[in-house]
């Protein structure tokens, strides 16, 4: 990023923020996940156990007082389904005031939340019933919306009903190793349906709440190519990948038609609705490398490679900051706002992070100019969490966690990120931002 050069006049409800959920910062939460810990395998080696995670739940005030000193005025949230229905039919009344008391908290420091309903995790009872690929999964699912917008409704303007389905479909239902554990593609396109035909009930009834409310969809977008440029099958797996992982479910809930190509088949399902959403959520981080591999099922695998030459991860991940820039054009074609829901980097020492932000930050403030209908940005993550299969060793956080204290620190990046705030917020405040040094 050019340093000499001044940022464009960013809205001035623009939301800068960063994002968390439930099961990864809160602890002490039994649900699928939680059993899945005990069962799965990983390469032959048993999953790393969330246990307390960050103990967020015990100290979400002082973790939003950090979040208020980067000078964000967003948060991205989680409510853990699993915590207000423990039981089928029993909602856990102290567990929901938790959640109130934290929206509460956010408002009071003057930060807007953003709540998302469903981040990958499900109550036991609700997976022992057959998860989503059930018929009755849809009613299970909006009683607890219901119990939720009964309580939040009115204080909650900005809605992610679903965090990745697509993410969560090929964990669960293609490749085997989220729950349910599946490989069976055929049902995991009919699961993407149903969570759609559910997206759509939870925004009339958010609606019918809140009239003002945005609603919503965090979806995982990469950027993609192939592994060998002159392998026609390479290229035609890339297509195909794409055209899956990035741009099924955008057609499905834009034209109200989901079509998915799979070496088991070509399916299609359409809805009686379409249009029904407020607000893209895109959860940007890398890009992938396609290979047509005929011993696979889906007869492709990907890889992650430094092409770009800006690095990689801790995980691996390719930096690719101009493939976020590509996606966000053409969903702009959409007329949609755009909420950069995600966006990060697992780096444990930080010395890629701040690279990170500038590459990324840089690349939103072109779209900024270029009239792009961008709305926010959230940065991923607030603190460092459980990542799921890889569990506590990557760390996306603006602040360190020592897990065995709980204590925080912040890092070299959250100070730059609150100045990247600050140079692009000075125009709506008396005071210019202060040179980072």
């Amino acid at each position: 990023m050019n340093e000499n050069k001044t940022p464009p006049i960013y809205p001035r409800d623009f939301l800068w923020g960063a994002a968390t959920s439930a099961y990864q910062i809160e602890g002490g939460i039994e649900n699928d996940w939680r059993d899945w810990e005990l069962s799965y395998r990983k390469n032959g080696q048993a999953l790393q156990r969330c246990g307390k995670a960050t103990g967020h739940w015990q100290r979400y005030e002082e973790d939003f007082a950090l979040l208020a000193g980067l000078g964000c005025n967003a948060y991205r949230l989680s409510i853990e389904w699993s915590r207000i229905c423990p039981r089928m039919g029993r909602f856990d009344d102290r567990a929901m005031m938790r959640y109130i008391d934290m929206i509460a908290a956010l408002r009071r420091l003057g930060i807007t939340p953003m709540v998302t309903l469903h981040h990958f995790t499900h109550p036991a009872w609700f997976h022992a019933a057959g998860s989503w690929q059930e018929p009755h999964a849809l009613q299970h699912f909006l009683r607890y919306v219901d119990y939720v917008l009964t309580h939040l409704g009115k204080l909650v303007d900005w809605w992610v009903t679903i965090n990745e389905p697509v993410v969560l479909v090929l964990g669960g239902y293609f490749a085997g190793m989220m729950p349910p554990g599946l490989q069976q593609p055929e049902i995991g396109v009919r699961v993407i349906g149903n969570m759609i035909e559910a997206h759509n009930e939870c925004y009339h009834r958010i609606h019918q709440t809140n009239a003002a409310a945005r609603v919503g969809i965090a979806h995982n977008m990469m950027a993609f190519a192939p592994l060998r440029v002159v392998h026609p099958i390479d290229l035609i797996v890339t297509h195909l990948a794409e055209s899956f992982y990035n741009w099924a479910l955008v057609e499905a809930i834009e034209r109200g038609l989901l079509e998915a190509r799979l070496p088991s088949g070509a399916f299609r399902r359409e809805f009686s609705e379409k249009g029904n959403i407020d607000f893209w959520g895109i959860n940007y981080y890398t890009r992938a490398h396609m290979q047509f591999d005929p011993e696979s099922s889906s007869r492709m695998k990907h890889v992650y490679l430094n092409a770009a030459g800006l690095g990689t991860s801790d995980l691996g991940w390719e930096i690719f900051p101009e493939g976020m820039t590509t996606i966000l054009r053409r969903m702009a074609n959409f007329g949609r706002p755009l909420v950069i829901t995600e966006n990060g980097i697992a780096d444990a020492d930080d010395s890629r992070r701040t690279f990170y932000l500038r590459e990324h930050i840089s690349r939103i403030d072109g779209l900024v100019q270029e009239g792009a209908p961008l709305a926010g940005y959230f940065h991923w993550s607030l603190l460092d969490n459980f990542e799921w299969l890889e569990g506590f060793a990557p760390r996306f956080g603006l602040f360190e966690v020592d897990y065995k204290t709980f204590a925080r620190r912040r890092r070299p990046s959250g100070d730059l990120y609150t100045h990247l705030i600050a140079e692009r917020t000075a125009a709506h405040r008396q005071k210019p931002a202060e040179n980072f040094t």
